[in-house]
């Protein structure tokens, strides 16, 4: 295998500690020649001295000052070695931390048993919201009914629908062909299967209006009247007035009033979308985002609609109010604003996100949601939304977990870093790095984590700020640890797979004789220096402290997880299948799915794809039961029974 003249001096440093001894044509192998290491002053990098005829040392590239960082490996010298202690001495494997997480969950919990931690309360899109009170207020998505009491949301029904009503005794969800009500205690089918019902606009539970394409269905407590519309397009918009009498908005623009059994047009918009609020017969308002007359509309009785003096009408998609002089408008450029029947108000963090629906009960009590489960309040003087480490319309690229205790958990991945104290979550991202990607943690103890940047510097947190230690010219990976300040991580330059060692500052490369197409090879596991494994395209690879020795998997599978306990008990997985080696080869764990690996002690769980985590204590596996995954790679253990997953903006925790 081929190295550069940095990993030589390792090299023979690593046989020398596993017992062998080595000679060099410039100096003795096992003395140190008059160069020595170096380590960086206050401010700066060193470099190790030169070597002389008696063999020098390999140079340092010095551990950070007050201000510096360290720098990649040095160049070797004539024949010494670097301070390596303890090479081939094998490290205890972390023992299991027993203790379950009771923090409550702070997001919405599935029928599995997984909750979010991040985002909350809900990652999934919203389409509708109704607020009966402060502490009785409903939404719905594609997926999910969701209910707020006044301090937590709550998962009540899937699947979902586009439209949800309530009157505090019943909640009436619709989506295009289905209807569904909830009597307090159950939810049950409401309405016929053969009709369309889409938008929904409700008075009292006996005075439902519901709407889609040209079907405008009406409830009076007890049946079901079918109106046949002249409407083109999909029905935006449901305005009701009256048990005879409501508004229609279509996608296409157009605006229709149904009076007594008579559909009455008001023509089309250039816009599209139309949102109506109807506060009485002659007091209804609309908006259409596109329409070229730039004005939301009013209609005050007669045929026609009227322009109004709110500015930018053309931008504005939604709107609700509580009068013609207390409306909500949510325009697409501007976020949420206020129309107090003379200006229109720019309103404290008013611009959430993407907004799909707005309603409330009073002036200082206004919700919206919208995509990506966003839920903002209004409490009159600011819109807010519940913390989140990211929010929900944003990402994070979370790829990795590691802590070593329930109350020490860090999730990295992107520009965050966030830790889990055992009962909430901490954003502890560093800004030392311009536009970063994380990519590994390490976290040695709670005063000591260590943080992989793809742009090649390392970076350590010392339980009160980060610095940056070292910078190498590699795209960095996952990391494991060795030893007190000592680890290794994945890496590669350009396409080819490096192994990186770290001590005192230094980062020593060594080839794997291997390339890949795209990220950093996926995972790296080491017991001791003499027993450090990466994974790869083409299974996994061993350096035995002399040489790395490739270990193929079945059909040249490549590996993408790696666990281990000591010596050669060591597991890999890819997507579909997990293997152990037995000393020589890899081995099919038969039954297996693959998936993400975690172990501590002589545990190990393997979670996997289909959603199901498996558990060996030792001698055998068996099934967690009532335990699925939704996120089955980037999974941490913290306490009996107790998982965190993370993919994306999405942090999940479970107690099976």
């Amino acid at each position: 295998m081929q190295r550069t003249a940095a990993t030589l001096v390792v090299s023979t440093l690593l046989l020398v500690a596993c017992g062998e001894t080595t000679q060099d044509s410039a100096g003795s192998g096992t003395d140190a020649g008059a160069g020595g290491s170096s380590q960086a002053g206050a401010g700066g990098s060193a470099t190790g001295g030169s070597g002389s005829t008696d063999g020098g040392s390999a140079g340092s590239s010095g551990s950070a000052g007050s201000s510096g960082s360290g720098g990649s490996g040095g160049s070797a010298g004539s024949g010494g070695a670097p301070d390596f202690p303890g090479a081939c001495i094998e490290r205890q494997p972390r023992a299991c931390d027993h203790r379950s997480v009771k923090a409550a969950n702070q997001g919405i919990c599935e029928e599995n048993g997984w909750c979010l931690e991040n985002p909350v309360p809900y990652g999934k899109n919203l389409r509708a919201i109704y607020p009966v009170s402060a502490n009785d207020v409903w939404a719905v998505g594609p997926g999910d009914i969701l209910h707020f009491d006044g301090s937590k949301w709550s998962r009540e029904f899937s699947p979902g629908g586009d439209s949800i009503w309530s009157d505090g005794t019943q909640v009436i969800a619709t989506d295009q062909s289905t209807m569904t009500v909830f009597d307090g205690n159950q939810w049950l089918p409401f309405g016929s299967t053969s009709h369309w019902f889409g938008k929904l606009s409700a008075l009292s539970k006996s005075n439902l209006w519901a709407a889609y394409r040209n079907e405008v269905n009406h409830y009076d407590g007890s049946d079901w009247t079918v109106h046949t519309s002249p409407i083109s397009g999909k029905v935006t918009a449901v305005a009701a007035v009256s048990a005879t009498e409501v508004w229609l908005g279509s996608d296409d623009g157009e605006v229709y009033r149904f009076r007594d059994g008579v559909f009455t047009s008001f023509g089309s918009t250039t816009g599209s979308s139309v949102s109506i609020q109807a506060f009485s017969a002659n007091d209804v308002w609309i908006s259409s985002p596109g329409d070229a007359s730039g004005n939301v509309r009013h209609f005050t009785g007669g045929t026609t609609l009227e322009a109004t003096s709110i500015p930018d009408g053309n931008e504005v998609s939604l709107l609700w109010g509580n009068s013609g002089s207390d409306l909500f408008l949510v325009s697409n450029t501007r976020g949420i604003l206020h129309w107090n029947g003379t200006s229109l108000v720019e309103l404290p963090q008013g611009k959430p996100g993407t907004v799909t629906d707005i309603r409330g009960t009073s002036h200082s009590d206004v919700w919206a949601v919208g995509d990506s489960g966003l839920v903002v309040h209004f409490d009159g003087q600011k819109w807010s939304k519940p913390q989140a480490l990211v929010p929900a319309t944003e990402s994070a690229d979370l790829r990795k977990l590691d802590g070593t205790a329930t109350d020490d958990v860090w999730a990295v991945g992107g520009n965050l870093a966030a830790h889990f104290d055992g009962t909430m979550w901490t954003n502890r991202s560093p800004t030392l790095i311009q536009n970063p990607a994380f990519y590994g943690v390490w976290v040695e103890s709670p005063s000591s984590v260590y943080l992989t940047d793809a742009g090649g510097t390392l970076l350590h947190f010392d339980g009160t700020q980060w610095s940056a230690v070292a910078h190498s010219g590699l795209t960095l990976g996952d990391i494991v640890g060795v030893g007190p300040g000592e680890f290794w991580i994945s890496a590669r330059r350009s396409k080819e797979v490096i192994a990186v060692h770290y001590l005192n500052g230094v980062l020593t490369e060594f080839s794997v004789g291997k390339t890949v197409n795209a990220d950093p090879p996926t995972a790296i596991w080491a017991s001791s220096n003499c027993n450090v494994w990466i994974a790869a395209q083409g299974g996994a690879f061993r350096f035995d402290g002399t040489e790395w020795k490739p270990f193929a998997l079945e059909q040249d599978y490549p590996a993408q997880r790696l666990w281990g306990t000591q010596g050669d008990d060591v597991w890999a997985s890819n997507a579909d299948k997990l293997y152990r080696f037995d000393g020589s080869t890899f081995q099919l764990v038969e039954g297996s799915h693959g998936g993400d690996l975690w172990g501590c002690g002589t545990h190990l769980w393997s979670f996997s794809s289909p959603g199901e985590i498996d558990h060996f204590d030792g001698t055998s596996w068996e099934t967690v039961a009532g335990a699925e995954l939704l996120t089955p790679y980037n999974v941490w253990s913290i306490g009996s029974g107790t998982f965190l997953s993370a993919a994306g903006n999405t942090i999940q925790r479970v107690n099976p």
